[in-house]
């Protein structure tokens, strides 16, 4: 069962998701909130059409813009998508994941 975890008392959380439905439109959302779960601020986006990974990088980008944009810098971000995870933190050869170089990412 998915649950929340409290960030540190000193950083907010993002939580990011993409979803693309059926016909390739791709969509995102996400939220900031506090170490006690409050909310902060919550952001969505139509992104056009892709597939659901690319809808996940979309999120991640989007989201993190926004935040930013906003004055959030401190934040733990979560995604709920191994493989775009695994690009981030350097776990996967980005070189070689479909989506690399992407018009869309810059």
């Amino acid at each position: 069962m998915p649950f929340w975890m409290r960030s540190s008392p000193v950083s907010l959380k993002l939580n990011v998701d993409g979803s693309c439905l059926g016909q390739g439109i791709m969509g995102t959302r996400g939220l900031v909130r506090n170490h006690l779960g409050e909310w902060i601020i919550g952001f969505s986006s139509k992104e056009g059409q892709g597939d659901a990974q690319l809808a996940e990088l979309l999120a991640l980008k989007h989201d993190l813009e926004v935040a930013w944009s906003n004055g959030y810098r401190d934040l733990v971000c979560e995604c709920d998508a191994l493989e775009v995870v695994d690009v981030v933190l350097g776990n996967s050869d980005h070189n070689f994941h479909r989506h690399a170089g992407g018009k869309h990412l810059c």
